[in-house]
């Protein structure tokens, strides 16, 4: 899935007509209105020259409520990441999730041609993955988080190359249980057979078509679990191949629709909403804005964590970090109370932010 993301100050779009933030300060109210999507305005340097990129880090963002109480951050290393998800939120698990020859998969007894042919979304993005030794031809990816005892559905398209079967399979690295309960074709032609200890083999797979298959299943505790792309086993020769993309590993019974992720930062859904975030580490991270000193302050802001609107706050003189939770998508400061009708246009303008983390 190719993907272009203009988050920079160009692609800024006026605020849409109605209620916005910005309406809070307009009798002069001090304060500040930062956010991650336009019209804010974030950079990759402190001069406010460059405009951040998804993926990196972000050294300043505009305070968008003219009052110009810009947020800054001078250490390389204190900086948050500017990130992109789909607003329903992420579902897929893995890691460069059309980049087999990245090092997150892990390759045995095969190589790997990066974009080589036309994908089922009409990019070339779709990889090859062909056989060099014929006794355990696979790529594999550990899932980064997971729970034993419930289970995981793993999916991907593959279209056949000389090769016109595969298998896919869950396993436990450390030599832990992987109970399969099922696959299946969800779309194209093949057959799947064999839901058992090995996983799944898929046969009937099509030169000039696509297909989507799916294999779900539960891991016992302990370990690392792992989902494995294989060429053929039985009767396999060195030179087989196959063509692969969109790998998904979800938490589910059944495969949904796919997520493209190409970092940890950056996840995309073909027709839904994409929602910028500021991802904070938790550690140090943290963009800082010198507001005048108040008390009686409404601070507000959306995230990770849903809708949050905090009354009655007191802003020391100094540095005041804009940055919450893990994943900030808006952030208001206004150094008054709100009335009633203000806070609930407020939660409402927030929880539109947040989408499904509302």
């Amino acid at each position: 899935m190719k993907i272009v993301t203009d988050l920079s100050v160009t692609s800024a779009t006026r605020i849409r007509s109605g209620w916005h933030p910005g309406l809070l300060f307009g009798d002069g109210t001090q304060g500040g209105w930062f956010a991650a999507r336009p019209p804010a305005r974030l950079w990759q340097d402190t001069a406010s020259t460059i405009p951040a990129a998804v993926s990196g880090a972000v050294a300043a963002a505009n305070d968008i409520s003219g009052n110009g109480n810009h947020a800054a951050q001078s250490s390389l290393f204190q900086r948050p990441i500017l990130g992109v998800v789909p607003e329903t939120g992420r579902r897929n698990l893995l890691l460069r999730s059309e980049q087999l020859a990245q090092s997150l998969w892990i390759k045995t007894g095969v190589a790997i041609t990066s974009d080589a042919t036309l994908a089922p979304d009409q990019e070339i993005t779709a990889d090859k993955i062909e056989t060099t030794d014929i006794a355990n031809p696979n790529a594999y990816q550990v899932v980064s988080a997971w729970t034993a005892s419930v289970p995981y559905t793993a999916s991907v398209w593959i279209r056949g190359g000389n090769a016109t079967s595969a298998v896919l399979q869950f396993y436990r690295n450390d030599g832990g249980a992987v109970t399969h309960s099922d696959a299946q074709v969800l779309s194209g032609p093949g057959h799947v057979a064999g839901v058992g200890s090995s996983g799944i083999t898929v046969t009937g797979l099509s030169a000039h078509e696509w297909s989507r298959i799916s294999i779900t299943g539960t891991p016992s505790a302990g370990g690392s679990l792992a989902f494995y792309i294989k060429n053929r086993i039985a009767g396999a020769q060195v030179g087989d191949f196959n063509f692969i993309w969109g790998a998904q590993v979800e938490q589910s019974t059944d495969a949904s629709a796919y997520q493209a992720v190409n970092s940890t930062y950056e996840v995309y859904e073909t027709g839904v909403a994409s929602l910028p975030y500021l991802f904070r580490d938790g550690v140090d991270d943290a963009l800082q804005a010198l507001l005048p000193a108040s008390s009686g302050v409404t601070i507000a802001w959306a995230s990770d964590q849903g809708v949050t609107i905090q009354t009655g706050q007191i802003i020391p003189s100094g540095p005041f970090d804009i940055l919450r939770d893990k994943m900030l998508f808006e952030m208001v400061v206004a150094q008054r109370s709100l009335t009633v009708m203000e806070t609930a246009s407020l939660s409402r303008w927030l929880a539109r932010s947040a989408g499904s983390y509302a």
